[in-house]
Protein backbone atom coordinates (compact mmCIF):
# COMPACT_ATOMS: atom_id res chain seq x y z
CA UNK A 1 0.00 0.00 0.00
CA UNK A 2 3.06 2.25 -0.33
CA UNK A 3 1.59 4.66 -2.87
CA UNK A 4 -1.11 2.97 -4.96
CA UNK A 5 -4.34 3.37 -3.00
CA UNK A 6 -3.35 6.72 -1.50
CA UNK A 7 -2.47 8.09 -4.93
CA UNK A 8 -5.80 6.89 -6.32
CA UNK A 9 -7.72 8.53 -3.46
CA UNK A 10 -5.77 11.76 -3.80
CA UNK A 11 -6.41 11.76 -7.58
CA UNK A 12 -10.17 11.45 -7.00
CA UNK A 13 -10.03 14.25 -4.46
CA UNK A 14 -7.97 16.44 -6.78
CA UNK A 15 -10.51 15.80 -9.56
CA UNK A 16 -13.17 17.42 -7.39
CA UNK A 17 -10.77 20.28 -6.65
CA UNK A 18 -10.02 21.01 -10.28
CA UNK A 19 -13.68 20.76 -11.33
CA UNK A 20 -14.68 23.15 -8.55
CA UNK A 21 -11.86 25.54 -9.43
CA UNK A 22 -12.77 25.43 -13.12
CA UNK A 23 -16.47 25.92 -12.42
CA UNK A 24 -15.76 28.89 -10.18
CA UNK A 25 -13.39 30.55 -12.64
CA UNK A 26 -15.71 29.97 -15.62
CA UNK A 27 -18.82 31.26 -13.84
CA UNK A 28 -16.96 34.36 -12.69
CA UNK A 29 -15.21 34.99 -16.02
CA UNK A 30 -18.24 34.49 -18.25
CA UNK A 31 -20.84 35.90 -15.82
CA UNK A 32 -22.72 32.61 -15.64
CA UNK A 33 -24.93 31.47 -12.77
CA UNK A 34 -23.06 29.80 -9.93
CA UNK A 35 -22.84 26.02 -9.90
CA UNK A 36 -22.35 25.98 -6.12
CA UNK A 37 -25.58 24.07 -5.48
CA UNK A 38 -24.54 21.31 -7.86
CA UNK A 39 -21.04 21.13 -6.41
CA UNK A 40 -22.42 21.19 -2.87
CA UNK A 41 -24.11 17.86 -3.54
CA UNK A 42 -20.67 16.32 -4.14
CA UNK A 43 -19.18 17.83 -0.99
CA UNK A 44 -20.22 15.07 1.45
CA UNK A 45 -18.64 12.47 -0.84
CA UNK A 46 -15.40 14.42 -1.10
CA UNK A 47 -15.40 15.01 2.66
CA UNK A 48 -15.63 11.24 3.15
CA UNK A 49 -12.85 10.63 0.62
CA UNK A 50 -10.64 13.20 2.36
CA UNK A 51 -11.25 11.59 5.75
CA UNK A 52 -10.60 8.17 4.20
CA UNK A 53 -7.37 9.39 2.64
CA UNK A 54 -6.10 10.74 5.95
CA UNK A 55 -7.06 7.53 7.76
CA UNK A 56 -5.31 5.39 5.14
CA UNK A 57 -2.28 7.66 5.23
CA UNK A 58 -1.85 7.43 8.99
CA UNK A 59 -2.71 3.71 9.02
CA UNK A 60 -0.03 3.09 6.39
CA UNK A 61 2.56 4.97 8.44
CA UNK A 62 1.53 3.09 11.57
CA UNK A 63 1.60 -0.28 9.78
CA UNK A 64 5.09 0.35 8.40
CA UNK A 65 6.31 1.63 11.76
CA UNK A 66 7.21 5.03 10.33
CA UNK A 67 4.73 7.23 12.18
CA UNK A 68 7.60 8.55 14.31
CA UNK A 69 9.08 10.21 11.20
CA UNK A 70 6.11 12.58 11.21
CA UNK A 71 7.37 13.93 14.54
CA UNK A 72 11.08 14.09 13.59
CA UNK A 73 11.01 17.88 13.47
CA UNK A 74 12.89 18.04 10.17
CA UNK A 75 11.98 19.55 6.81
CA UNK A 76 10.22 16.41 5.56
CA UNK A 77 8.03 16.15 8.66
CA UNK A 78 7.09 19.83 8.29
CA UNK A 79 6.04 19.13 4.70
CA UNK A 80 4.06 16.09 5.88
CA UNK A 81 2.12 18.19 8.40
CA UNK A 82 1.55 20.96 5.86
CA UNK A 83 0.11 18.38 3.42
CA UNK A 84 -2.02 16.90 6.18
CA UNK A 85 -3.34 20.31 7.20
CA UNK A 86 -4.18 21.15 3.58
CA UNK A 87 -5.98 17.81 3.17
CA UNK A 88 -7.86 18.27 6.46
CA UNK A 89 -8.92 21.91 5.95
CA UNK A 90 -11.58 21.10 3.30
CA UNK A 91 -13.17 18.59 5.67
CA UNK A 92 -13.90 21.41 8.09
CA UNK A 93 -14.85 23.85 5.34
CA UNK A 94 -17.27 21.44 3.62
CA UNK A 95 -18.68 19.88 6.80
CA UNK A 96 -21.10 22.78 7.25
CA UNK A 97 -24.12 22.69 4.90
CA UNK A 98 -24.26 26.48 5.01
CA UNK A 99 -20.64 26.84 3.87
CA UNK A 100 -20.69 24.11 1.23
CA UNK A 101 -23.40 25.93 -0.76
CA UNK A 102 -21.39 29.16 -0.99
CA UNK A 103 -19.07 29.57 -3.95
CA UNK A 104 -16.38 31.27 -1.85
CA UNK A 105 -16.02 28.30 0.51
CA UNK A 106 -16.11 25.78 -2.33
CA UNK A 107 -13.35 27.73 -4.04
CA UNK A 108 -11.27 27.83 -0.84
CA UNK A 109 -11.75 24.08 -0.34
CA UNK A 110 -10.72 23.39 -3.93
CA UNK A 111 -7.57 25.48 -3.55
CA UNK A 112 -6.66 23.57 -0.38
CA UNK A 113 -7.27 20.23 -2.09
CA UNK A 114 -5.22 21.15 -5.14
CA UNK A 115 -2.33 22.54 -3.09
CA UNK A 116 -2.39 19.46 -0.84
CA UNK A 117 -2.40 17.06 -3.78
CA UNK A 118 0.34 18.92 -5.65
CA UNK A 119 2.49 19.13 -2.53
CA UNK A 120 1.88 15.44 -1.82
CA UNK A 121 3.07 14.51 -5.32
CA UNK A 122 6.07 16.84 -5.26
CA UNK A 123 7.16 15.71 -1.82
CA UNK A 124 6.70 12.00 -2.45
CA UNK A 125 8.40 11.93 -5.84
CA UNK A 126 10.92 14.78 -5.74
CA UNK A 127 11.60 16.52 -2.43
CA UNK A 128 11.59 13.58 -0.02
CA UNK A 129 12.55 10.92 -2.55
CA UNK A 130 15.95 9.40 -1.81
CA UNK A 131 16.92 6.73 -4.37
CA UNK A 132 20.06 5.74 -2.48
CA UNK A 133 23.41 6.93 -1.22
CA UNK A 134 24.89 9.64 -3.37
CA UNK A 135 21.94 9.73 -5.79
CA UNK A 136 19.61 12.67 -6.26
CA UNK A 137 16.93 13.40 -8.79
CA UNK A 138 15.51 16.58 -10.19
CA UNK A 139 13.76 16.78 -13.57
CA UNK A 140 16.00 17.86 -16.41
CA UNK A 141 15.22 20.93 -18.51
CA UNK A 142 13.65 18.83 -21.32
CA UNK A 143 11.43 17.01 -18.78
CA UNK A 144 10.31 20.32 -17.32
CA UNK A 145 9.65 21.77 -20.78
CA UNK A 146 7.54 18.75 -21.79
CA UNK A 147 5.50 19.06 -18.59
CA UNK A 148 5.00 22.81 -19.06
CA UNK A 149 4.16 22.24 -22.73
CA UNK A 150 1.51 19.63 -21.89
CA UNK A 151 -0.08 21.98 -19.35
CA UNK A 152 -0.09 24.85 -21.87
CA UNK A 153 -1.59 22.55 -24.52
CA UNK A 154 -4.36 21.52 -22.12
CA UNK A 155 -5.17 25.16 -21.35
CA UNK A 156 -5.16 26.06 -25.04
CA UNK A 157 -7.44 23.13 -25.93
CA UNK A 158 -9.77 23.99 -23.07
CA UNK A 159 -10.08 27.58 -24.27
CA UNK A 160 -10.57 26.40 -27.86
CA UNK A 161 -13.36 24.00 -26.85
CA UNK A 162 -15.09 26.54 -24.62
CA UNK A 163 -15.03 29.23 -27.28
CA UNK A 164 -15.94 27.11 -30.32
CA UNK A 165 -18.22 24.34 -29.01
CA UNK A 166 -21.52 24.69 -27.13
CA UNK A 167 -20.01 23.53 -23.82
CA UNK A 168 -21.25 26.38 -21.64
CA UNK A 169 -24.83 27.61 -21.65
CA UNK A 170 -25.22 30.93 -23.41
CA UNK A 171 -27.51 32.83 -21.04
CA UNK A 172 -27.21 36.08 -22.99
CA UNK A 173 -28.77 34.48 -26.10
CA UNK A 174 -31.64 33.08 -24.02
CA UNK A 175 -32.32 36.43 -22.40
CA UNK A 176 -32.64 38.02 -25.86
CA UNK A 177 -35.23 35.47 -26.94
CA UNK A 178 -32.88 33.31 -29.00
CA UNK A 179 -32.30 29.68 -28.10
CA UNK A 180 -28.72 28.81 -27.28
Amino acid sequence: MRFGFKVLLSALIMGYGIVTLEATLVTQTFNLPSEARLLARLSPIITGLLAGFLIVRFADLLYRGELGLAFAGDFNSALFWLETLLFAAPIFILASPARRTRQRFLFLASICVLLAGALYRLDAYLVAYHPGNGWTYFPSAPELMVTIGVICLEIMLYLLFIKTLPVLQDHTAESQGRPS
